[in-house]
């Protein structure tokens, strides 16, 4: 749980490595398939930069992350709200705790600069997990409010200012969010 932890809110890649590891490249992308994610791959560990010279990319899409947190709200079986994460206990291994603790470990996400930044509020949760390489800036999360839950997943590349393309990315997460609380 601690090694996940740091994968996910502060994007260690030494705890991610070390999980590939503990589970396995093909493990892991069997789950992934298994979940639906059809344009999502581990092909690599992290900073594995031979692996990658060779052509070897780890891929996912928005499409597909916005699947995922759809998957996480259905395995819990309703709307998730704010009270259900932060009042969340561990307890048991099914669907919908683990489905709950997941989001929880999100909602401690350091990284703030992109969907976080442009959305919030004191009622507001956001379990998000963005992601970043050289010219490309990407995040994905789930949105827990009194209105509802909404899936955002924004990916951008070739971009060449980094700092500008996450206040672009917070300010789009926030006119999404707004829209879709109006339909």
């Amino acid at each position: 749980k601690e090694i996940a932890h740091s994968m996910i809110t502060v994007s260690d890649n030494t705890s991610t490595n070390l999980l590939i590891e503990l589970f396995g490249l093909k493990e892991i992308n069997l789950v992934i398939k298994n979940l639906g994610l059809k344009n999502t791959q581990l092909k690599r560990k992290m900073c594995d930069f031979k692996a990658r010279n060779n052509g070897l990319e780890n891929l996912t899409t928005p499409e597909d992350m916005a699947l995922f947190f759809n998957k996480l709200i259905k395995n819990y079986g309703k709307q998730i709200k704010p009270e259900n994460i932060q009042n969340f206990v561990f307890n048991d291994y099914d669907l919908k705790t683990a489905s709950l603790e997941m989001l929880k470990i999100m909602t401690e996400q350091k990284d703030l600069e992109k969907i976080p930044s442009g959305i919030y509020g004191p009622d507001i949760l956001i379990a998000n997990k963005p992601g970043e390489l050289t010219g490309i800036r990407n995040d994905a999360g789930l949105i827990i409010c009194a209105e509802g839950n909404f899936i955002i997943s924004i990916f951008a590349e070739g971009v060449y200012d980094e700092l500008e393309a996450d206040a672009q990315i917070a300010l789009l997460a926030k006119k999404l969010f707004e829209y879709l609380k109006t339909i």
